[in-house]
This record gives C-alpha cells, sequence and structure tokens, in this order.
C-alpha cells in the first residue's frame, strides 16, 4: 500500500507484513476512510489545543482509492 500527497510517496507499507500478534491482518479486512483534524485532548498526550492558533483551513481537494480486482 503507498501514501502519496501531492503524487509525492510519504509512506508505504507491505500488506503482508502489517500482522497484529495474533496473526490477523488489518489490510485484508474491510475498512473505510475517516478523515478529520483532530486537536487537543485530555492527559499529557496529545497536549491542550491553544485557543489562539485557531482557527486554521483544513481543505481536501479530492481523495481516490485504487484497490486490485479479485
Amino acid at each position: 500500500m503507498r501514501i502519496l500527497i501531492d503524487g509525492e510517496e510519504v509512506g508505504h507499507v507491505k500488506i503482508s507484513d502489517a500482522t497484529y500478534p495474533n496473526g490477523d491482518n488489518p489490510l485484508l479486512t474491510p475498512c473505510y476512510i475517516i478523515i478529520n483534524t483532530a486537536i487537543g485532548g485530555k492527559g499529557t498526550w496529545p497536549e491542550q489545543a491553544d485557543p489562539k492558533d485557531y482557527p486554521v483551513k483544513f481543505e481536501i481537494d479530492y481523495v481516490r482509492y485504487y484497490t486490485k480486482k479479485k
């Protein structure tokens, strides 16, 4: 699986390497995409968001995914 931003690869993982200790593979089960801007939180991680740093823009032009036919 390759992750690209603006046509540049920013990450990749071999699907066969993505296994849990029990042997299950999360990339071989049905899934969906969530795209959001999660900020702040409770506790020590992530740090509390500073209101003076916001508002900011979060723009997504499009999302595309491909899958091989079985």
